[in-house]
């Protein structure tokens, strides 16, 4: 099946920034503020290596600064045919909320997370079905605490390499390319593929926001981009549903 390991390939191409909770900034910090967090003491040259905990430590400042979101991702490369996914996500909760719209083979699918519950909408008829724990989170693959996720997976991280510096739809960003060793990921994200290694390109903002993701795992590609970042979001449960049993 394609969607498994498509889904799979998306949520890994999203751990960088979806929705990790972060403090409230201060009173004298703005919602577009990062927070502080350590750095090299001088910038790094393009193409040179960047070791893992300077690269966290701004994807983690950046993951501060971002409360909303608007996300665009297409998931190729086998089976299927492309998996297209838009949406928005509220990071401000733990775990984040999110509305996404996806299409997979051709067929639209509509999902919204609120509270940890999953509610889909397409995959079994035209209303909303409310899925049981166990399937959503073999779904997503992940937890609402993304940070952890790749903090509790450092050592999967073989090579993290500065590209340079490029632009992003008008905004300066910094382009790493990012080895990484899927046999030493724990969970489904790594057994939904036989891949071994993901080539990950990230390009980081002066704040260290996520503005564009893609990754490569084994035929799969997929491509993410970020913005709309701290607009107003509300993201509310359906209020007409069915249960799927366990």
């Amino acid at each position: 099946m394609f969607v498994k390991p498509a889904l799979a390939a998306a949520t890994i191409a999203l751990l960088a920034f979806a929705g990790c909770s972060s403090p409230a900034p201060s009173a004298g910090q703005s919602a577009g503020q990062s927070a502080p967090a350590s750095a090299p003491a001088s910038a790094p040259a393009a193409g040179s290596e960047v070791s893992v905990d300077d690269f966290l430590a701004k994807v983690s400042a950046g993951m501060a600064s971002m409360k909303t979101y608007h996300v665009e991702m297409t998931v190729s490369g086998a089976g299927e045919g492309k998996l297209t996914t838009t949406g928005d996500i509220d990071a401000g909760v733990t775990p984040p909320n999110q509305h996404l719209t996806m299409t997979i083979a051709g067929k639209p699918v509509e999902m919204i997370v609120v509270g940890g519950d999953y509610f889909v909408k397409g995959m079994m008829g035209d209303g909303w079905v409310k899925m049981p724990a166990g399937a959503a989170s073999s779904m997503s693959g992940s937890s609402g605490d993304q940070m952890s996720v790749l903090t509790n997976n450092k050592d999967a991280f073989e090579k993290i390499v500065l590209v340079g510096s490029e632009d992003v739809s008008g905004t300066p960003a910094d382009h790493y390319r990012v080895t990484m060793n899927l046999e030493k990921i724990g969970g489904s994200m790594a057994s939904a593929s036989a891949a071994k290694t993901m080539t990950y390109d990230a390009w980081l903002d002066s704040e260290g926001r996520m503005l564009k993701a893609v990754t490569e795992m084994g035929k799969i590609t997929t491509e993410a981009t970020m913005s709309k970042f701290n607009e107003p979001v509300t993201i509310k449960a359906p209020t007409e549903f069915t249960e799927m049993p366990s």
